[in-house]
């Protein structure tokens, strides 16, 4: 018996029948190999960009700033700086009126002085008291470091920046440096120099009293021990020639002993000669003193330190005598 298909029943079965093929396409589609993949690829590509997002580092930053951004001077090495600038740094208007030049031979100097000198007393002999420890002794030892940690503070943890700052805030001032440079022949030119002018100006003014052979050899300055090569860009504060220095004279390509010449008419410029002639007494320049130090730094300034603090620097290894 048939059923009487009314026009809601129509509408329904029709409704049904495209639902179902619907259903059929979506089912082709799944069957499909390369419809198969696509729907997979691009629900996973959110994912997998959302993970590797949340497992990026956290505190790395780019070129743009952030975590990562280098950070910027701390107090203490502004200070360093700016005592750099203005203890360590060339300076151009600083050279001495008169560099007080002169050119000696040190074995005559020696007889001279030799036979200047009376005869030599016996020294007395210090009393016992001067070898005890007195308090004033122990503390200075104290608080210079003499019982372990890193020499000073207290034991105190100090950065690199800490450390310099106090070598700077305890090196001495000086009017001018004391400078002697052994010259090929045992001869020996010594000059006042500023502190802050550049060891180039040393140099300099050893060609002006070489002989010309010997200016056009490539001169340069030297300290030893260990053997260590001048830069002339430094001060001779930065470069560790201050308050007094030796400096040893050598050329580029070396030169032989007999080429340098064993005669002062052979290694001297004829202004060089002239000021080895003259007699100290009779210079035109007066004669420098050793330097002394215009300002010593109270111990606060040197960091609590029982001693001031070596200068900046590596050591000449030899002072002018």
């Amino acid at each position: 018996m048939r059923r009487k298909v009314t026009p809601a029943r129509s509408a329904s079965l029709l409704a049904c029948r495209s639902c179902d093929d619907e259903r059929s396409d979506e089912l082709r589609a799944c069957t499909s190999p390369a419809a198969a993949i696509t729907p997979r690829t691009t629900a996973t590509r959110p994912d997998s960009a959302s993970a590797s997002a949340s497992a990026a580092p956290i505190g790395r930053a780019g070129p743009s700033g952030g975590a990562g951004s280098s950070r910027g001077r701390t107090i203490t090495e502004a200070q360093v700086e700016a005592l750099k600038r203005q203890k360590l740094e060339v300076r151009a208007d600083v050279a001495p009126a008169s560099r007080a030049l002169r050119i000696v031979n040190p074995a005559e100097e020696a007889a001279a002085a030799a036979l200047r000198s009376a005869a030599p007393t016996p020294e007395e002999e210090p009393a016992d008291d001067f070898y005890e420890v007195t308090a004033d002794d122990l503390r200075a030892l104290a608080l210079g470091g003499g019982g372990g940690g890193d020499g000073g503070g207290g034991g105190q943890l100090k950065t690199r920046a800490m450390r310099e700052l106090e070598a700077l805030q305890s090196m001495p001032t000086y009017g001018h440096a004391l400078v002697r440079v052994r010259l090929p022949g045992g001869l020996v030119l010594q000059a006042a120099f500023h502190p802050q002018e550049a060891v180039g100006a040393v140099l300099a003014e050893v060609r002006g009293c070489l002989s010309p052979t010997l200016q056009s050899a490539q001169p340069y300055l030297f300290v030893t021990p260990p053997r260590r090569v001048l830069d002339v860009s430094l001060s001779l504060a930065a470069a560790g020639l201050v308050p007094a220095a030796t400096l040893l004279l050598g050329f580029d390509p070396p030169v032989s002993a007999g080429a340098a010449g064993s005669t002062p008419s052979e290694v001297l410029s004829a202004r060089a000669l002239a000021l080895l002639a003259a007699p100290p007494d009779a210079a035109a320049a007066p004669q420098p003193s050793f330097p002394s130090a215009l300002n010593l730094p109270s111990r606060s300034a040197a960091g609590g330190g029982g001693a001031l603090a070596p200068r900046l620097g590596s050591t000449s290894g030899e002072a002018a005598a």
